[in-house]
């Protein structure tokens, strides 16, 4: 219960921080909410029946014991989940990025596919770094085992390689604007 009230507080805190300046309506793209919150369901599905992604967000959120090997497959599910996500994050960076590029002549639409750039990155940060990332720490918590897997490698070097890239656009972009 006290988990869940400090997740609340982050939430509403993130919420108001989001809010202060500006409208957070702002925050609200549909290609970037497409790219980065439904394809890495639609892509997951790929890889894992429906019944196991469930299982995996229910066994993540129930806080009981598990046995290595439940708690395995439901990480390794969440972890593939995750990493979709980032891989969405910066396609959909890569995406706004060709589309602000090739309509640099048109100053209007530079905004549209700049919003496109940075809220697929920002979207997939919140959803792998604050959602999915708490899960699968849950569930390597769960389960007494000092065994390690090499998805926590999977990951760093996901976010290593996703992160200089989408800095290496943005100064591309930067230097590109008059």
């Amino acid at each position: 219960m006290l988990r869940l009230i400090f997740a609340l507080i982050s939430f509403l805190i993130f919420g108001f921080v989001l809010a202060m300046d500006m409208s957070p309506v702002i925050f609200f793209d549909l290609q970037s909410i497409l790219l980065v919150g439904v394809m890495p369901v639609t892509l997951a599905l790929v890889h894992h029946t429906p019944l196991d992604i469930i299982k995996a967000f229910r066994k993540s959120l129930s806080g009981e014991r598990l046995d290595s090997e439940e708690a395995f497959k439901s990480q390794e599910v969440l972890v593939s989940v995750r990493l979709i996500t980032i891989g969405m994050g910066v396609l959909g960076c890569l995406i706004g990025f060709v589309k602000m590029l090739a309509n640099m002549s048109d100053p209007k639409s530079i905004g549209p596919a700049m919003a496109v750039c940075l809220l697929t990155c920002f979207y997939a940060v919140i959803l792998s770094e604050l959602l999915l990332g708490p899960l699968i720490c849950r569930l390597r918590c769960s389960v007494e085992s000092s065994a390690k897997s090499d998805t926590q490698v999977k990951v760093a070097s996901i976010t290593l390689i996703s992160i200089p890239a989408v800095i290496l656009s943005f100064m591309t972009l930067m230097h590109a604007l008059p």
